[in-house]
């Protein structure tokens, strides 16, 4: 489903300037970002391939089992600072893509085709005897990926190719992660895929299963952020416990779940 959720001007307006601060303090005239078009009515093609001057892309899904679907999945695209067009269209997407959790921003020095072949690899995870796709791009999964999820050699593969990852949280605020990239750095790592663990397989389950029930929770007296943070908590503890019935049966144990969400 799609779930394209639009931001102020004002939101999208300030994390361009930061985005573009960002970019040319680390003597870069561009800037990449990774957007998911599944579940929507545009595609790779649509989108992009009209562009003047033209722009960098490329499917996340080349070379997958997923490959016939690869217009309509997942894109990396870099764009030019110094094009106003780049920079309209960039603004667009951050106005009305950036808060769906749909776009990313990567601020990095690799050469596109490099970049492109580090996320390939990291867009694909195997499990056992199973492959699938891993969507790290999906920015309500990306923080707890380095908190909870990755070992830090599986952190390593991420911030050792870009200097900052951008996005917007789930209440519209601009969040940097900083890289371990370094200006000097001259040794281009190869790409690597990940290999998960039955405890991260796991983990992730429970980071779905907070998503969902924060969305069916949610009241404005609280943020969204902090809506997940309670549903999260609920759900790792309802994990380490055993429990296998609806987490939203599980929360009704705690205090901030009467206090802010029931009836």
């Amino acid at each position: 489903m799609d779930n394209l959720q639009s931001v102020s001007a004002s939101v999208a307006e300030q994390w361009l300037e930061q985005a573009e601060f960002l970019s040319l303090n680390a003597s870069l005239d561009y800037i990449d970002l990774i957007i998911n078009l599944a579940g929507t009515d545009r595609t790779g093609r649509d989108m992009f391939c009209h562009m003047t001057p033209a722009i960098k892309y490329a499917s996340l899904f080349e070379g997958m089992p997923e490959e016939g679907l690869k217009d309509e999945g997942a894109f990396v695209a870099r764009l030019s600072w110094s094009e106003w067009q780049h920079r309209t269209f960039l603004v667009d997407l951050m106005r009305y893509w950036g808060g769906g959790s749909r776009l990313m921003l990567a601020i990095t020095p690799l050469v596109f085709d490099e970049m492109k072949n580090q996320l390939l690899a990291m867009s694909q995870f195997e499990w056992e005897n199973q492959t699938g796709i891993f969507r790290f791009y999906d920015s309500r999964i990306f923080p707890e990926l380095f908190s909870h999820v990755l070992s830090e050699e599986q952190q390593a593969l991420f911030t050792r190719i870009a200097f900052y990852w951008g996005w917007l949280d789930r209440d519209g605020i601009q969040t940097w992660k900083q890289g371990s990239m370094g200006p000097n750095s001259t040794i281009i790592p190869e790409p690597t895929k990940l290999t998960l663990t039955d405890r991260q397989i796991e983990i992730i389950g429970c980071i779905s299963d907070a998503e969902t029930l924060a969305r069916s929770l949610y009241r404005e007296e609280t943020s969204r952020e902090t809506t997940f943070r309670h549903c999260f908590d609920a759900a790792l503890a309802a994990s380490r416990e055993g429990f296998w019935g609806e987490l939203g049966e599980y929360v009704q144990q705690y205090e901030w779940f009467s206090e802010l969400y029931s009836a």
